[in-house]
């Protein structure tokens, strides 16, 4: 909340560039919500990318955040006795994250507003929400250079597709 805040404050949280162990970091992030995600019934497969390499450069907060915002969304939008998959890909135009859980389609008129604050979008079990992480998850991705799109697909899944130039 705070990070929005600063953002529409015109104060951007400065950037801290340093070495990460990306494939490491996912690891022990789907070892954190693989509990949560049990308890709901629900698997988390993660993919890595053989081409990734052991080191790379980014704000290793930020990312942190931003699959974690990412993981919980899908955790909290797949039903019972389904799958989040969290991916990572590699290539010469930098790297990819993608999550996608096995729920309920986002409308298509939807996917434009996930990114704006304070929307409530599919409230599959009505429950009130901020509506703030996405928009908080595009903030840190913008900062960080990167793209995030969504996609959804009914009787499929929900994809995130978070995109970051090589550092």
């Amino acid at each position: 909340f705070l990070d929005f805040s600063r953002k529409d404050n015109g104060k951007i949280e400065s950037i801290h560039y340093e070495q990460l162990d990306l494939a490491s970091e996912l690891e022990k992030l789907v070892d954190l919500y693989k509990y949560m995600a049990e308890e709901k019934g629900i698997q988390i497969d993660l993919k890595i990318d053989d081409r990734l390499p052991s080191i790379i450069v980014s704000d290793k907060i930020k990312v942190t955040r931003i699959v974690l915002n990412l993981l919980t969304n899908a955790i909290n939008h797949t039903k019972p006795g389904k799958k989040v998959d969290l991916s990572v890909q590699w290539s010469d135009n930098g790297w990819e994250l993608m999550v996608s859980n096995e729920g309920e389609a986002i409308n298509e008129e939807d996917i434009g507003k996930l990114f704006l604050a304070f929307d409530e979008i599919g409230q599959l079990d009505k429950e009130k929400r901020l509506g703030l992480g996405l928009p908080i998850t595009k903030q840190l991705v913008d900062a960080l250079g990167g793209r995030i799109s969504a996609s959804s697909e009914q009787g499929k899944s929900t994809i995130f597709k978070v995109a970051f130039p090589p550092a």
